[in-house]
């Protein structure tokens, strides 16, 4: 259990990184990406909570 916990710590820590790193490329392109990685974060950060929802009950 502990070790989904991990899991989901370490994947918002990669997806500030990697928010982080676009944001340093002053560009459209990288703007356009920044935009949706949020999106894609949360979505994993979903398929995340209902694993663990499945796993505790």
């Amino acid at each position: 259990m502990n070790l989904l916990y991990d899991q989901v710590n370490r994947l918002w820590i990669v997806c500030a990184i990697h928010v982080f790193l676009i944001l340093q490329h002053i560009s459209i392109n990288a703007v356009s990406t920044a935009g949706r990685l949020p999106q894609a974060c949360l979505e994993a950060f979903d398929v995340s909570c209902t694993i663990t929802k499945k796993g505790t009950k």
